[in-house]
């Protein structure tokens, strides 16, 4: 057990502050180099993907309140950023420096496959927690994106058509226009398509897109 049981307690105690959790932050670990350099490399671009203010994402040593645990879906390797999930939650959220030892027995599973999963969840978790109700913003983007460049093509194409005598069949310009126009249109429809599912999603279910932690009574 490379944590420490004795920081239990500590845990506990800070809870008494007012937190929802606390996460532990290893400060000084006891891991192989590159599985520490790993870690710091996921621990900055979580912090950065997410504004992230904590310091050690992959600890284990953590407590959180039942109403956070309760609904919480992990999927995939959704459980090695947890502590994000419960941070975009709204939890008020502390953090002590925990004790950390060395691996004496069996091997690690940290590899390469391992650190693929947790981008790809990353990106996923970003993508749900920023557009998850409003997904046609970014499929709108990409394709609205795509139709400018199919008009600016488009432009060069009819330019060269009317003042060089270049004929759109031999113009790689006119494909790159009808190319990024037709993925412009699919990106909108695909936008339009996510929206009708996730309102009904929602609507049909009776689910708010929301949380409420508590009701203050005056």
């Amino acid at each position: 057990m490379q944590n420490d049981p004795q920081d239990i307690p500590r845990f506990l105690d800070e809870m008494k502050e007012g937190y929802d959790a606390v996460f532990g932050w290893r400060k000084e670990r006891k891991d192989a180099t590159i599985r520490s350099l790993l870690s710091r490399i996921a621990n900055k671009i979580v912090k950065i993907v997410f504004a992230y203010p904590f310091h050690d994402v992959g600890c284990s040593a953590r407590i959180v309140k039942r109403e956070f645990l309760v609904n919480l879906q992990l999927y995939g390797e959704l459980h090695r950023i947890m502590p994000v999930l419960i941070y975009l939650k709204g939890a008020k959220i502390g953090e002590i420096i925990v004790k950390h030892r060395e691996r004496y027995k069996g091997e690690s599973k940290y590899g390469f496959e391992r650190i693929i999963k947790t981008v790809v969840d990353i990106i996923t978790v970003k993508f749900l927690s920023s557009y998850g109700t409003r997904p046609a913003y970014v499929f709108g983007t990409f394709g609205l994106g795509s139709l400018f460049i199919s008009g600016l093509a488009l432009i060069g194409s009819a330019y060269k058509k009317i003042f060089l005598g270049v004929f759109v069949h031999r113009d790689p310009l006119f494909l790159i226009a009808i190319f990024f126009g037709l993925v412009g249109i699919q990106f909108i429809m695909m936008g339009l398509l996510a929206e009708l599912q996730v309102r009904t999603y929602f609507e049909s279910q009776g689910k708010p897109i929301y949380e409420v932690k508590n009701i203050e009574k005056y």
